[in-house]
């Protein structure tokens, strides 16, 4: 056995493990370990992403960008993955090195918040994709994570029938300013009114709460 070329997969993207590849009339499809196909030139060695996907697990962050037509998505597979809604394709993916349970955009559009199966939660800068802060007060999985309508505050809801709030004026040393606890089952989704001052929860027992 001689190898007579190869091909370098250029997408934009880190590509994961080959796991498949399929050959025929000038064109060759790749499917890799990351849930993506693969379409490459063998003349010009051109690489065409036409399918992405995840690794493994469920999906369990979603979050439309506030005037933009671009979502993020979170997943068990530790990766958070921003979307192009018009286009259909795969603008950028960041790993986070644990499963990712929830994601919000603040409405500004400059910050994204990503909760952590492990308790933790990341606030990325949207622009950079860079770590503006990281906390982690709870040992449990964040259910939901909300920026407040004026940008201020962050709430963290938890496994821990508990959401934990945080003041952002104050910087990325994330300091934790209160709490709510001993909520009738866990949190499933945090709202915050109008002027950011009261919020309202879900929870597992079916139940409202404000």
């Amino acid at each position: 056995m001689k190898r007579c070329r190869a091909f370098q997969l250029e997408t934009g993207q880190l590509v994961e493990n080959v796991r498949s590849v399929c050959r025929g009339k000038g064109k060759i499809l790749v499917g890799t370990k990351d849930g993506e196909i693969i379409e490459v030139g063998e003349k010009n060695a051109a690489s065409n992403t036409m399918i992405n996907g995840y690794t493994q697990g469920g999906i369990w962050g979603l979050a439309t960008h506030p005037f933009k037509d671009v979502f993020i998505s979170a997943s068990d597979d530790g990766t958070i993955r921003i979307w192009d809604l018009a286009d259909k394709k795969l603008l950028n993916k960041v790993s986070l090195g644990h499963p990712a349970k929830c994601t919000s955009y603040s409405p500004n559009g400059e910050m994204v918040s990503i909760g952590m199966e492990n308790g933790e939660f990341i606030i990325l800068m949207v622009n950079s994709l860079t770590v503006w802060g990281k906390k982690r007060d709870r040992s449990v999985a964040i259910q939901d994570i909300r920026f407040s309508p004026d940008n201020r505050f962050l709430a963290v809801g938890s496994v821990e029938s508990a959401v934990d709030f945080y003041d952002l004026s104050l910087g990325p040393s994330l300091n934790r300013i209160g709490y709510c606890k001993d909520i009738p089952g866990f949190v499933i989704q945090i709202d915050f009114s109008a002027d950011s001052k009261h919020i309202q929860v879900s929870t597992s027992t079916y139940t409202r709460q404000v």
